[in-house]
């Protein structure tokens, strides 16, 4: 079995996507290693700088890659916002991710010049991982920041169409085969139909976030799949105070309502929600991610609307009746943890199968669209907090993942991996 001085003298390299929802669920982890003396280091977007500085963690910037991130990707793309033939959109999703996929191996490649590191942690979508592994020969750890996707042998529900995921390739042009084959890395066409299925198989080890009861039947599970629960991203211990409002002790509804980090377009979600409870008794708690919050606030003045570019959800979920999200993976993961029912509306960059997940669990509603109108969202709203069973749902997954020790799970089977690799 290794040994902590073993365990210490491994380099270990964390790198994915430039986005919130992928870098934020390895903080946690890539801290507690830092602590049981790896040496950790992060390949992403300087845009991280100050979380990096936060973690106490070196990074490696992206150089030759478009540095696209969560704050760039749409000034980059600005074809997303407006496209909406979901064909077309899932053909833009390709072009940068598999163009990720290719300049993000070249900096990785210069990264090890300097930093041979023993292992690679990133995340389940990033298409570099098959070439990191076959050509470094070094382990993957591959985290599950969304729903599980592996499906060999099994039996699992699936909400997905041939769109829901940007990076299933279906027409005749495939370049991210090219890019498998230029790399002479082995692989079977039919394979790569279902990327996010290829992606968990070729990982070494794959932990997935969250339990197998918020999650379809599955026959034959991979060998190399174990869940780990919540793992939790890396939060400073905090001496300043948290942000409160004194109209939280004045309602005895509160919603909060957020489209994520990544999302511009406040008309999705945002505004039908302030359209559908503004000079109502229920308190609406609204976090935009600095896209147009003045606009917001100036629009919808209201005593019971709370409007701001952000606000921690720790701050704000022990507080709140019902969650209204875009089917963020990790929001809904945190609004599970604080047994807060969820009403779901998300349909790209496979948010559909999270808030799939959200309805047939019943923990909350999925309105199947990522444009509800106000009265949808008032009703479903109505419908979560005056039918138990959604809160009676909410509250068992919960207390199913607080059964997790997230972070020593997954130290364990790393360390079980590294073993088997020795």
């Amino acid at each position: 079995m290794m040994t902590n001085s073993k365990l210490e003298s491994k380099k270990i390299l964390f790198a994915t996507y430039s986005s919130e929802g992928h870098i934020n669920p390895l903080t946690g982890l890539a801290k507690y290693l830092q602590e049981q003396g790896c040496d950790v280091r992060f390949y992403l977007s300087d845009h991280f700088d100050a979380r990096m500085k936060s973690l106490g963690i070196d990074y490696y910037p992206i150089s030759k890659s478009n540095d696209t991130n969560s704050e760039t990707v749409r000034k980059q793309y600005p074809e997303l916002a407006t496209v909406n033939d979901p064909v077309e959109k899932h053909k833009i999703y390709q072009k940068i991710l598999v163009k990720t996929a290719k300049d993000s191996f070249d900096d990785i490649q210069d990264i090890y010049r300097s930093f041979p590191f023993d292992l690679v942690i990133t995340t389940c979508a990033y298409l570099s991982i098959p070439l990191i592994r076959y050509k470094f020969q070094v382990p993957v750890v591959s985290v599950g920041v969304i729903p599980l996707a592996e499906d060999e042998g099994g039996t699992a529900k699936t909400s997905q169409t041939d769109t829901g995921n940007p990076i299933n390739f279906k027409d005749g042009s495939n370049p991210y085969a090219e890019l498998l084959t230029a790399q002479g890395v082995p692989f079977k066409k039919a394979e790569i139909v279902n990327i996010l299925s290829f992606l968990t198989r070729q990982a070494n080890l794959y932990l997935q976030i969250g339990s197998p009861k918020f999650e379809y039947q599955h026959d034959h599970l991979g060998h190399n799949i174990r869940y780990v629960g919540a793992l939790p991203p890396y939060v400073k211990a905090v001496t300043e105070r948290k942000w409160y409002d004194q109209r939280l002790n004045e309602y005895d509804r509160i919603v909060f309502v957020t489209q994520g980090t990544v999302e511009s377009d406040t008309a999705k979600l945002i505004e039908p929600t302030l359209q559908a409870f503004i000079n109502t008794d229920t308190l609406v708690i609204a976090t935009t991610g600095g896209k147009g919050t003045a606009q917001l606030k100036e629009k919808y003045a209201a005593n019971n609307l709370i409007i701001e570019d952000y606000i921690p959800y720790a701050d704000v979920m022990p507080y709140a009746s019902a969650y209204i999200t875009n089917g963020g993976y990790g929001g809904t993961i945190l609004s599970i943890q604080n047994r807060l029912p969820l009403v779901a509306a998300g349909v790209h960059e496979g948010k559909n199968e999270v808030c799939a997940r959200i309805g047939y669990f019943k923990i909350g509603i999925d309105l199947k669209t990522e444009k509800p109108g106000a009265k949808a969202i008032y009703d479903a709203v109505q419908e979560i907090l005056q039918n138990r069973i959604y809160k009676n749902n909410i509250v068992n997954l919960a207390e199913d993942l607080k059964s997790y020790d997230s972070l020593a799970l997954s130290l364990k089977y790393i360390r079980e991996l590294l073993d088997q690799e020795d």
